[in-house]
């Protein structure tokens, strides 16, 4: 019976011990996969943070103050450029017609300048993709400029090409729009 007893108290302490390293090999399986599901839910947090961009509140103060200045100057700026070759025109009768066209490029000219210099004068204080949406503008106003200023307005041309620049004009203006609203969203004030 004593070796009986011995037998079983030899088999329970090696059934204990394998039973033990089953057990921690289970337990550290379990916590591997437990580990794995934390990194992934780190990663995917780190990569949405990493999305976001963030900045100090005095920056992204200065940076609102800007898009604002250049909204302002980007609205005046379409007015303008509608303005040169206006759908529905109404004329001083006292005006001749050189003096009109010399009027809306005058006035033209002072908005273009005034965009131009918010636009270029602050480039380094916003994302590139915004500053090229602004320069497209900037390049398709200046456009519609020239072909105002040495088109015909008698010609059928003259005014189908100035609804086509007004449409695409107005469309880069609503894109920039986007864009900055995009940068809005994007912006994380710390």
């Amino acid at each position: 019976m004593e070796e009986f007893l011995r037998i079983l108290g030899g088999t329970t302490i090696i059934l204990g011990v394998l039973f033990g390293i089953l057990g921690r090999i289970m337990v550290g399986r379990m916590l591997e996969g437990e580990r794995k599901k934390t990194e992934e839910s780190l990663s995917k947090l780190k990569n949405d943070l990493d999305k976001s961009v963030h900045i100090g509140k005095a920056q992204f103060d200065h940076e609102f103050k800007l898009y604002q200045d250049i909204w302002r100057n980007l609205v005046l700026l379409r007015n303008a450029t509608l303005g040169l070759r206006p759908v529905l025109d109404s004329s001083d009768p006292n005006e001749t017609e050189d003096e009109q066209k010399s009027r809306r490029m005058k006035n033209f000219g002072e908005v273009y300048q005034s965009c131009s210099e918010a636009v270029e004068h602050n480039k380094p204080f916003y994302p590139d993709a915004i500053y090229l949406s602004l320069s497209q503008i900037l390049k398709s106003s200046y456009k519609e400029l020239v072909g105002f200023k040495y088109q015909e307005s008698n010609a059928s041309k003259y005014w189908d090409e100035a609804e086509k620049n007004h449409k695409h004009i107005v469309d880069l203006i609503d894109e920039a729009c986007e864009k900055l609203r995009q940068r809005f969203e994007e912006v994380q004030v710390v």
